[in-house]
């Protein structure tokens, strides 16, 4: 998981790929000691890959499933970051502004309740942002 992590910092595309890889190893790993914790923290790396190669809808589906397995281990500051990359990701779609909102809202919301003042300045930038491209 630390690999993947630090070729998801590099950015480039031969890097990403490679943290791809080496996330969806991770990902098995924790599917087969049954850790739902580390699986939705690699479920939001892979998701954060995909967006990085604008694959948005692999990362829509990928945050979608982190913030439910991070939801039923009362991860809230998991489940926040994972809402945020749901909104990221509609925002680049195009589509369901309604509910990219929502889940920024509620990301502010868990970020706040967890104590994570980074996460709910990231949701509240997230919100701006839905707000001035959706014209509410």
């Amino acid at each position: 998981q630390v690999s993947a992590a630090v070729h998801l910092k590099r950015g480039t595309a031969s890097s990403l790929q490679r943290s791809l890889r080496d996330a969806e190893e991770a990902l098995s790993y924790y599917g087969i000691v049954g850790d739902s914790k580390e699986e939705a923290s690699v479920l939001l790396l892979i998701s954060r890959a995909h967006l990085q190669r604008h694959e948005y809808q692999d990362a829509f589906a990928k945050a979608d499933k982190s913030a439910s397995m991070s939801r039923e281990a009362c991860n809230k500051r998991g489940e926040a970051s994972a809402l945020r990359d749901v909104a990221q990701a509609l925002l680049a779609l195009h589509e369901e502004t309604e509910v990219a909102l929502q889940a920024s809202m509620e990301a502010l919301e868990l970020a706040d309740e967890a104590g994570d003042p980074i996460g709910g300045v990231a949701a509240r930038q997230l919100l701006a942002t839905l707000y001035v491209t959706s014209g509410v």
